[in-house]
C-alpha cells in the first residue's frame, strides 16, 4: 500500500470502547436484533455480544469500528451504498 492509501484510510480503526460498545448496541440492536448484530459484525453467536458487554471477551478496535460503520456512529466514515455513490455528486474518502 502507497503513502496515499494510507492516508486515506488512516482513523477508520478506532480504539475499541465497551461502554460506548454497550450504550450503542442497546439504541440500535434491541434485544430482538442482537442476532443480526452479530452476524453484521462477523460474531459467531449473539451470545458473544454479551460476553464483550460484560468484559468477559475483549473487544477488537477492528470489530468496534466495523460496528460503529453498521449503526452509522462512526465519526469519520459511513457505509454508503455503490449506486448512492455513482447517481450524487457526493464525495467520501472511504465508501464501503
Amino acid at each position: 500500500m502507497n503513502n496515499n492509501s494510507t492516508t486515506v484510510f488512516k482513523g477508520v480503526v478506532l480504539k475499541a470502547d465497551r461502554d460506548n460498545f454497550t450504550k450503542l448496541r442497546k439504541k440500535h440492536f434491541p434485544s430482538d436484533k442482537i442476532l443480526v448484530l452479530a452476524k453484521a459484525i462477523g460474531l459467531n453467536d449473539l451470545d458473544m455480544v454479551g460476553d464483550i458487554e460484560s468484559g468477559d471477551m475483549r473487544l477488537d478496535d477492528r470489530t468496534y469500528s466495523l460496528f460503529l460503520l453498521v449503526c452509522g456512529e462512526h465519526p469519520s466514515y459511513q457505509l454508503i451504498d455503490k449506486k448512492v455513490i455513482s447517481n450524487s455528486d457526493l464525495k467520501t474518502p472511504l465508501a464501503i
